[in-house]
Order: C-alpha cells, then sequence, then structure tokens
C-alpha cells in the first residue's frame, strides 16, 4: 500500500466512524449488505483505486441465460455504471471497476463505493431472479 492510498481510506474511516486500522488491514467497506474490496495498485506518487464486488452464481440451469445478461450489460457499460462484469475462476460473478486515486476524497471515494455497491446489488437481484 502506499501512504496515499493509507490517508484516504484513515479519511474515509474518520467520515464514516469506521476503525480505520479494520479498513486498511481488510481493504473491505461493507455497505447494505453489499461487501466492496478496495485494493490500490500504484507506487507513492500515482496508482489506481481497484474495486471488486461479488454478485454471485447462477441459479442452476440458467447459466446461458446469466452468461449472456453479463455480456449485454457489459457492452458499452450499458448496465454497469462503468464497471466490468466478468467470471472469476470459480465461475462466480463478480463486478470490477478502477478509478485513478489522484483528486479522490473521502467524500468522492463514498460516492463511487455507493455506485459501485448499487450495481452489484442490482446484478445479485438479477441473478438471484434470473428474470433477464
Amino acid at each position: 500500500m502506499s501512504e496515499l492510498f493509507d490517508a484516504l481510506l484513515k479519511a474515509f474511516a474518520s467520515l464514516h466512524n469506521l476503525p480505520a486500522e479494520a479498513l486498511l488491514q481488510t481493504g473491505e467497506v461493507t455497505l447494505g449488505g453489499t461487501a466492496v474490496s478496495l485494493i490500490y495498485e500504484g507506487d507513492e506518487v500515482s496508482g489506481e483505486i481497484l474495486f471488486l464486488g461479488e454478485i454471485g452464481k447462477p441459479l442452476p440451469g440458467e447459466e446461458l441465460k446469466m452468461y449472456h445478461a453479463l455480456l449485454q450489460g457489459n457492452n458499452l457499460w450499458a448496465g454497469t455504471g462503468g464497471a466490468t462484469l466478468g467470471l472469476d475462476h470459480e465461475d462466480t460473478a463478480i463486478a470490477c471497476a478502477r478509478l485513478p486515486i489522484q483528486g479522490m476524497d473521502a467524500a468522492a471515494l463514498t460516492d463511487v463505493i455507493t455506485e459501485f455497491a448499487t450495481t452489484v446489488d442490482y446484478w445479485r437481484g438479477f441473478l438471484t431472479h434470473a428474470e433477464g
């Protein structure tokens, strides 16, 4: 991690009355039941924050419908708010996004996490209802 990222997480924790040390250790924020992992890639001068959220596994027999919907949602980021959708090595649907840390403050990070968690929640609801 970098001092820049650490300072941002500490400011975020302070803004939301969260334990900063726990956030620094886990890099995970839970918003409305949705866990968002924050990972820093870069150096002390510049870098990006990666946002990761687990959507879940398709219902048995609904895999093709879900994969089709994920691809459509990825098309020009139409259904993702700028994130991308994919599958991890265990065929769990995930959402990912990345933004530059430069210019990011605790309030902006809050907005990004909120929007990202909303996207993950939408796709989780779609996946569990499989009514796409």
